[in-house]
This record gives C-alpha cells, structure tokens and sequence, in this order.
C-alpha cells in the first residue's frame, strides 16, 4: 500500500450524526471514483470532501473543486437527483445549477 497519494474523504450527514463511509483504499485514492461515487448517489448526505497526503503532510477541502467538476460534467437533459442538485447548488453555487432539472422523485418509486 503506499500511502505517498492523494487520499479523498466524503464527510456524511445521516440525521444528528456526521461519518465518513468505509470505502475501499483503491476508491478511496482516485479522484475520479470519488466523484463518480457523490454523481450516482453511492453515498448520501455528503457534507464535505476532504484530499490529503499523509507522506507530504497537506490536507484541503476539495469539495467546491469536486461539486464543480461534478456540474460541468452533467447532461442538462438528463434530470438530477434533488440531493446531487443541493450539493452542486450549495458548495458551486447557484450558477452551476442553472439550466438543471431535478428527477421527479415520485416517479422513481413507481
């Protein structure tokens, strides 16, 4: 395992409680998978996304840089789920989710 990598954590809000959901090491270094893992919803509730390198000794929060990359790789045709539009919304801004529908949620328990 080396541990001389960039290192994404998404931070979750489940009700009262914050987490960080277990992922596996090979996801939790890759970039791409991290965002991949917010876009499709296989975590929920994100709050923040947090990049470190332990070997370097830095850490940021990435979590405006990945909302954007999220919203710039969006389809305006396709609708969105509400969370996904709230978390591109709230860490982007409001002019990352102009032009964007939201899935009619209703439909999705037909």
């Amino acid at each position: 395992m080396n541990i001389d990598q960039t290192h994404y954590v998404i931070v979750c809000r489940y009700k009262s409680m914050i987490f960080v959901p277990e992922r596996g090491y090979a996801i939790m270094t890759d970039r791409n998978d991290t965002i991949r893992d917010i876009r499709k919803g296989e975590v929920e509730g994100v709050q923040k996304v947090l990049a470190f390198n332990p070997v370097e000794g830095w850490a940021h929060d990435v979590t405006e840089d990945l909302a954007i990359d999220i919203a710039n790789s969006l389809d305006a045709s396709e609708p969105v789920r509400r969370e996904l539009y709230n978390f591109i919304e709230q860490h982007a801004g409001p002019g990352f989710v102009r032009g964007l529908r939201v899935a009619d949620s209703a439909l999705a328990y037909v």
